[in-house]
């Protein structure tokens, strides 16, 4: 399974593509692949979505996304989320999440393929404060990582004197 985060966030299978209407459920599921493996307090969540609500207002909100988001996993056949006390884990075995594997460094990225992608969550939103500088933060981070591979990759074709390899990584950074 791997769920994407250039552009619109969705799940994949192979060439099946899994996602929910609900802004919020696709919100969520960002959040918590950024954030796969750690257990994240469910107060927590629920602000970062339904700040503008009451606390046992945005806990509803949060129950019933929660419960949208594990019938989507359950459509693609797995099913990752535990909810172990008050808290909410997204497992990463099985998955590939690409925006958490290029922040990682864990992917190996053609500077082609980079000019034709989206930015991380492109074009997405839902109107919660609290995710959309979440959402700004991790995109610049993203961006920052991207441009120091570039960098990387310019310098080393540099190095070895294939200036129009350096000259291509260059021209992606501006």
């Amino acid at each position: 399974m791997r769920i994407e985060l250039f552009g619109a966030p969705a799940m994949r299978i192979g060439e099946e593509r899994f996602e929910h209407r609900s802004r919020k459920t696709m919100a969520l599921l960002a959040y918590l692949a950024m954030r796969a493996d750690e257990h994240l307090p469910r107060s927590h969540l629920a602000a970062l979505l339904w700040g503008d609500s009451g606390e046992e207002q945005a806990r509803a909100n949060l129950r019933q996304t929660l419960s949208q988001l594990r019938k989507l996993f359950k459509q693609a056949g797995h099913d990752p989320i535990m909810v172990p006390f008050d808290k909410v884990v997204l497992a990463s075995d099985g998955i590939t999440i690409d925006a958490r594997s290029v922040l990682n460094g864990g992917m190996e990225i053609e500077p082609r393929m980079l000019a034709a992608w989206p930015d991380f969550l492109e074009g997405f939103s839902v109107g919660a404060p609290e995710f959309d500088r979440w959402m700004a933060a991790q995109r610049s981070a993203i961006q920052s990582r991207l441009i120091d591979g570039l960098e990387k990759a310019a310098s080393d074709a540099a190095r070895k004197n294939n200036h129009a390899a350096a000259s291509d990584n260059l021209s992606l950074i501006h």
